[in-house]
C-alpha cells in the first residue's frame, strides 16, 4: 500500500472522490483489495 503511484501500482482505492492509496499485486495477493472493498472503499484498476 502506498500513497503515491509507483511503478508497482495496479489499483487505487477511493473513498467517494479521494484519493486514499495505491495497491501493489502483493497487497492484491494479500487479500487487501477485498477487505477495502468489505469496509466500503472503491477499488479502481490502472
Amino acid at each position: 500500500m502506498s500513497t503515491k503511484q509507483n511503478k508497482c501500482s495496479v489499483c487505487k482505492v477511493m473513498s467517494g472522490k479521494k484519493l486514499v492509496w495505491y495497491l501493489s499485486n502483493r497487497d492484491i495477493e494479500n487479500g487487501l483489495d477485498s477487505r477495502l472493498d468489505m469496509q466500503g472503499y472503491t477499488i479502481i484498476a490502472l
